[in-house]
């Protein structure tokens, strides 16, 4: 991966989907030394639309904001930056909606929820940085047709 950076770079090529890989100038080409360009402005308007879509969802149903987003915003950006931009936009989402209906909440659910999902964020972290990003994809195709049935 690092050669295809750097020979990208060293060669003005694309990689990633198009995006353009550009070298930091006075530091030598290595992986730190390459980053891939800017998102464009027509990828930040439809990322932002899905957020806004998803964030409404979100606040209507109580729940969502991941399923809704995430495979969308795969048909705009790459699966691992998809998930990682759901996750902290969705992090917003859920505590202001946690901060403005507490006095509702059920705590012994609450707390049930909270230690299932601390428990679980390890297991996801290590499927989220050790699996091929195309295995990624098609497990979340699979999730959501999961979730279309069961709602």
């Amino acid at each position: 991966m690092a050669a295809s950076l750097v020979k990208a770079a060293v060669e003005g090529d694309t990689i990633d989907g198009g995006r353009r890989c550009v070298a930091v100038e006075n530091e030598p080409l290595t992986t730190a030394a390459v980053r891939l360009g800017s998102v464009s402005p027509t990828e930040l308007v439809l990322i932002g639309g899905i957020v806004f879509l998803a964030a409404l969802v979100q606040v209507v149903a109580g729940f969502g904001f991941a399923l809704m987003a995430v495979p969308l915003m795969t048909l705009v950006i790459d699966t691992k930056t998809a998930v990682v931009v759901s996750t902290l936009t969705g992090v917003f989402s859920t505590t202001w909606q946690a901060i403005a209906l507490r006095r509702h909440a059920e705590r012994a659910l609450v707390m049930r929820l909270t230690v299932g999902a601390y428990c679980g964020m390890p297991l996801g972290l290590a499927v989220f940085i050790l699996v091929d990003e195309n295995a990624l994809r098609f497990a979340l195709g699979v999730a959501v047709l999961v979730a279309v049935v069961a709602l």
